[in-house]
């Protein structure tokens, strides 16, 4: 696909940074200087979710026999409603970390991304590593905004592109 001549590529990603207490060097000459320290975590936009379909298809529901004869899904069958919503956690922790893979060099100790009962384990890895439960919030945030359109990108994008269209000549 093409806009205005161009190739449409890539997604939108958020950048997350957490930052840390400042490293301390000591230079030759005996002077100290403090040096930034920060972890820094990319989010993309996830765009579709046919590996994690794949991996997870989505549980179907019993069917269930009415009176007549006739059959039909059972969709408030107890046990389908909790594999609907074990199913949609699941989706939804797939995509957290299909979203974190833009994060250069960026490893998992116990998160095996196709094994789906070791998802889970990317909170335990951040508590620890270090990261407090706000900091993981942040970073789940992250995810969130690269992964959603608000009003606050699409007023951004209003303004950027009115800016750009007066400073185009009339034609």
């Amino acid at each position: 696909m093409k806009l205005k001549g161009q190739q449409v590529k890539g997604a939108y990603v958020e950048t997350v940074v957490i930052p840390r207490t400042p490293s301390v060097v000591v230079r030759e000459d005996g002077s100290k200087e403090e040096v930034p320290n920060y972890h820094v975590f990319k989010l993309a936009a996830v765009l579709d979710y046919d590996d994690f379909e794949k991996l997870c298809p989505q549980p179907d529901p019993p069917l269930i026999q009415y009176p007549g004869g006739k059959t039909g899904k059972n969709v408030e069958d107890s046990k389908y409603k909790k594999a609907q919503y074990d199913w949609s956690m699941l989706r939804y922790t797939w995509a957290f970390l299909k979203s974190l893979q833009a994060t250069p060099d960026l490893e998992w100790e116990t998160v095996d991304y196709g094994k789906p009962e070791t998802w889970q384990n990317y909170e335990k890895e951040l508590k620890d590593a270090g990261f407090s439960v706000n900091e993981i919030g942040r970073i789940i945030t992250g995810f969130h905004i690269a992964n959603n359109m608000d009003e606050t990108k699409m007023e951004a994008a209003r303004k950027h592109f009115l800016a750009q269209e007066q400073v185009q000549p009339v034609r």
